[in-house]
């Protein structure tokens, strides 16, 4: 179905072009995207001054974020919430640039999004704000976000709140607390969503 944009983690955006060794003449630099994006002033000041995020850097200890508590998850949304928002930048300001997608979205006023494992929402927010960006008005996003950890999905509810208030578009939204281990359990959690047709 060409109406769908998919995406998963794992892009790593750099500043420069890769080069490479090769025999292979054909063989071509690769170009990675760049970003030196920030997290918009509304948002810095919300996530450390409102919900008191703190900045303590830890690769290890935050691979995994299902059972963390809430004063964990302070130090994620304060350390990686805005890693998560600069490599959604780089995403969407780019496929937001294809006119064939542009299109696509152009002639939709209402479009559906399904976020598993959505956490305190860094991919989510970006994809909001360039969405807002592109369409400021006369669009609707309904957001269904499914995540293991209450605490997360209540952060995650604060900060659609805060975003709400400056945007143009509408947005309505159904956080779900739900944890799963198998592909059965996922469809089961699905099937009680309003919604079962996404973008």
């Amino acid at each position: 179905d060409n109406s769908k944009i998919y995406w998963l983690d794992g892009f790593q955006a750099t500043t420069q072009i890769e080069e490479h060794q090769s025999d292979d003449e054909n063989d071509l630099p690769i170009e990675k995207l760049k970003s030196e994006t920030r997290l918009p002033n509304w948002c810095d000041k919300f996530i450390f001054e409102k919900l008191n995020a703190k900045y303590e850097p830890d690769y290890k200890k935050f691979d995994y974020n299902l059972e963390h508590s809430a004063d964990e998850l302070l130090i994620y949304l304060g350390t990686y919430f805005p890693r998560s928002y600069a490599e959604s930048f780089c995403i969407y300001e780019d496929l937001f640039t294809n006119n064939v997608i542009l299109s696509e979205l152009a002639n939709k006023r209402e479009i559906n999004i399904l976020d598993i494992g959505c956490g305190t929402g860094g991919n989510l927010i970006w994809l909001l704000t360039a969405y807002n960006k592109r369409f400021p008005s006369g669009h609707t996003i309904n957001i269904c976000a499914i995540d293991g950890n209450l605490e997360a999905l209540k952060m995650l509810n604060q900060i659609i709140e805060r975003f709400k208030q400056d945007s143009n578009i509408k947005i309505t939204y159904n956080l779900i607390s739900a944890k799963f281990t198998n592909i059965e359990e996922l469809r089961i959690i699905t099937q009680k969503i309003p919604c079962q047709s996404f973008n």
